[in-house]
Protein backbone atom coordinates (compact mmCIF):
# COMPACT_ATOMS: atom_id res chain seq x y z
CA UNK A 1 0.00 0.00 0.00
CA UNK A 2 1.37 3.82 -0.63
CA UNK A 3 2.14 6.09 1.53
CA UNK A 4 -0.87 8.95 1.57
CA UNK A 5 0.69 12.23 0.08
CA UNK A 6 1.73 14.76 2.80
CA UNK A 7 -0.98 17.84 1.91
CA UNK A 8 0.79 21.17 1.76
CA UNK A 9 -2.81 23.44 2.29
CA UNK A 10 -1.61 26.89 1.39
CA UNK A 11 -5.35 28.01 2.69
CA UNK A 12 -4.50 26.71 5.86
CA UNK A 13 -0.36 27.08 6.14
CA UNK A 14 -0.17 26.24 10.04
CA UNK A 15 -0.32 28.58 13.02
CA UNK A 16 2.71 30.70 12.49
CA UNK A 17 2.94 32.80 15.56
CA UNK A 18 5.51 35.17 14.20
CA UNK A 19 3.87 36.34 10.86
CA UNK A 20 0.98 38.54 10.85
CA UNK A 21 -1.85 36.64 9.16
CA UNK A 22 -1.78 39.29 6.49
CA UNK A 23 1.82 38.66 5.41
CA UNK A 24 0.90 34.56 5.44
CA UNK A 25 -2.09 34.87 3.41
CA UNK A 26 -0.18 37.28 1.23
CA UNK A 27 2.84 34.37 0.50
CA UNK A 28 0.45 31.80 -0.04
CA UNK A 29 -2.05 34.36 -2.40
CA UNK A 30 1.65 34.63 -4.13
CA UNK A 31 2.14 30.87 -4.28
CA UNK A 32 -1.31 30.57 -5.63
CA UNK A 33 -0.71 32.50 -8.63
CA UNK A 34 2.49 31.14 -9.26
CA UNK A 35 1.36 27.11 -8.93
CA UNK A 36 -1.95 28.12 -11.26
CA UNK A 37 0.02 29.83 -13.51
CA UNK A 38 2.67 27.04 -14.25
CA UNK A 39 -0.11 24.37 -13.76
CA UNK A 40 -3.22 25.29 -14.88
CA UNK A 41 -4.25 21.72 -15.89
CA UNK A 42 -4.13 20.81 -12.10
CA UNK A 43 -5.53 23.73 -10.39
CA UNK A 44 -5.97 24.07 -7.20
CA UNK A 45 -3.79 21.52 -6.76
CA UNK A 46 -0.45 19.93 -8.11
CA UNK A 47 1.36 16.85 -6.95
CA UNK A 48 5.03 17.65 -5.60
CA UNK A 49 7.74 15.90 -4.28
CA UNK A 50 9.51 16.82 -0.93
CA UNK A 51 13.12 15.41 -1.41
CA UNK A 52 15.25 15.86 2.09
CA UNK A 53 18.51 13.50 3.08
CA UNK A 54 18.22 11.39 0.01
CA UNK A 55 14.53 10.78 1.27
CA UNK A 56 11.37 11.58 -1.41
CA UNK A 57 7.80 12.01 -0.15
CA UNK A 58 4.89 12.22 -2.13
CA UNK A 59 2.96 15.61 -1.46
CA UNK A 60 0.28 17.09 -2.66
CA UNK A 61 -0.29 21.14 -2.59
CA UNK A 62 -3.69 22.46 -2.73
CA UNK A 63 -4.60 26.44 -3.04
CA UNK A 64 -7.62 28.64 -3.41
CA UNK A 65 -7.24 30.22 -7.25
CA UNK A 66 -6.52 33.37 -7.56
CA UNK A 67 -9.08 35.95 -8.88
CA UNK A 68 -7.49 38.77 -11.83
CA UNK A 69 -6.67 41.16 -9.17
CA UNK A 70 -4.00 39.06 -7.04
CA UNK A 71 -2.62 37.49 -10.67
CA UNK A 72 -1.90 41.29 -11.52
CA UNK A 73 -0.38 42.44 -8.11
CA UNK A 74 1.69 39.35 -8.14
CA UNK A 75 2.42 39.77 -12.00
CA UNK A 76 6.28 39.91 -11.38
CA UNK A 77 7.68 36.41 -11.98
CA UNK A 78 10.97 36.81 -10.07
CA UNK A 79 9.44 38.56 -6.97
CA UNK A 80 6.27 35.79 -7.18
CA UNK A 81 8.46 33.19 -7.12
CA UNK A 82 10.81 34.52 -4.10
CA UNK A 83 7.66 35.19 -2.21
CA UNK A 84 5.64 32.61 -3.19
CA UNK A 85 8.54 30.39 -2.03
CA UNK A 86 8.19 31.45 1.30
CA UNK A 87 4.19 30.76 1.55
CA UNK A 88 5.04 27.40 0.24
CA UNK A 89 7.89 26.82 3.07
CA UNK A 90 6.02 27.71 5.31
CA UNK A 91 3.32 25.00 4.76
CA UNK A 92 5.87 22.31 4.45
CA UNK A 93 7.54 23.08 7.76
CA UNK A 94 5.06 22.76 9.90
CA UNK A 95 3.63 19.59 7.79
CA UNK A 96 6.64 18.06 7.98
CA UNK A 97 8.69 19.29 11.38
CA UNK A 98 5.86 21.43 12.90
CA UNK A 99 7.96 24.19 13.56
CA UNK A 100 5.85 27.87 13.25
CA UNK A 101 7.82 30.94 11.80
CA UNK A 102 8.82 32.60 15.19
CA UNK A 103 10.10 35.96 13.29
CA UNK A 104 11.79 37.09 10.19
CA UNK A 105 15.76 36.93 10.73
CA UNK A 106 18.10 40.16 11.05
CA UNK A 107 20.54 41.27 8.35
CA UNK A 108 23.49 39.15 7.82
CA UNK A 109 22.13 36.11 10.03
CA UNK A 110 22.09 34.00 7.05
CA UNK A 111 18.32 33.15 6.91
CA UNK A 112 15.12 34.59 5.83
CA UNK A 113 13.29 33.58 8.83
CA UNK A 114 13.47 31.71 12.32
CA UNK A 115 11.60 28.84 13.02
CA UNK A 116 10.25 26.89 16.09
CA UNK A 117 8.26 24.91 17.57
CA UNK A 118 5.48 25.04 19.67
CA UNK A 119 6.65 25.14 23.41
CA UNK A 120 10.26 25.14 23.24
CA UNK A 121 12.09 27.63 24.57
CA UNK A 122 12.80 30.67 23.61
CA UNK A 123 16.31 30.18 22.63
CA UNK A 124 15.89 26.62 21.11
CA UNK A 125 14.93 27.75 17.54
CA UNK A 126 16.42 27.28 14.21
CA UNK A 127 17.12 29.26 10.72
CA UNK A 128 14.78 29.06 7.55
CA UNK A 129 16.51 30.19 4.02
CA UNK A 130 14.39 30.05 1.51
CA UNK A 131 14.25 30.41 -2.73
CA UNK A 132 12.12 30.46 -5.57
CA UNK A 133 12.72 29.03 -9.44
CA UNK A 134 10.68 29.51 -12.12
CA UNK A 135 11.60 28.69 -15.22
CA UNK A 136 15.20 27.00 -16.79
CA UNK A 137 17.63 26.71 -13.17
CA UNK A 138 19.69 24.61 -11.59
CA UNK A 139 18.28 23.72 -8.50
CA UNK A 140 20.88 21.74 -6.61
CA UNK A 141 23.25 24.48 -7.18
CA UNK A 142 20.45 26.57 -6.03
CA UNK A 143 20.00 24.55 -2.93
CA UNK A 144 23.66 24.85 -2.26
CA UNK A 145 23.59 28.15 -2.32
CA UNK A 146 21.27 28.53 0.32
CA UNK A 147 23.24 25.93 2.32
CA UNK A 148 26.42 28.57 2.33
CA UNK A 149 24.27 31.32 3.03
CA UNK A 150 23.23 29.85 6.39
CA UNK A 151 26.94 28.54 7.13
CA UNK A 152 28.35 31.56 6.94
CA UNK A 153 25.70 33.75 8.76
CA UNK A 154 26.40 35.29 11.68
CA UNK A 155 23.44 33.69 13.54
CA UNK A 156 25.37 30.23 14.75
CA UNK A 157 21.97 28.04 14.96
CA UNK A 158 20.96 25.32 12.98
CA UNK A 159 18.66 26.10 9.98
CA UNK A 160 16.77 24.55 6.86
CA UNK A 161 17.83 25.75 3.29
CA UNK A 162 14.66 25.05 1.07
CA UNK A 163 14.23 25.78 -2.72
CA UNK A 164 10.97 25.45 -4.55
CA UNK A 165 10.89 24.24 -7.98
CA UNK A 166 7.54 25.87 -9.11
CA UNK A 167 8.43 25.02 -12.93
CA UNK A 168 8.55 21.45 -12.82
CA UNK A 169 6.08 18.50 -12.37
CA UNK A 170 5.68 17.33 -9.83
CA UNK A 171 6.79 20.62 -7.90
CA UNK A 172 9.98 19.79 -6.32
CA UNK A 173 10.70 20.82 -2.67
CA UNK A 174 14.11 20.53 -1.73
CA UNK A 175 15.31 20.53 1.74
CA UNK A 176 18.76 20.33 3.14
CA UNK A 177 19.18 20.31 7.02
CA UNK A 178 22.36 22.12 8.33
CA UNK A 179 23.15 21.43 11.84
Amino acid sequence: MSEEPLRIDLADPGPHTGLTRAKLADRCEVAAVVLESLHPANSPAVPACIERADIKRVARILWARPDQQQRDANANRLKASEEGAEGVAFATVWRTDKYRVKMRAYHGSGADWLLQKEGAADEDFVRLEVSGIVGEAHPGSRLREKVEELREGLLRRPGIALVVVFSETPVRVLMEDVP
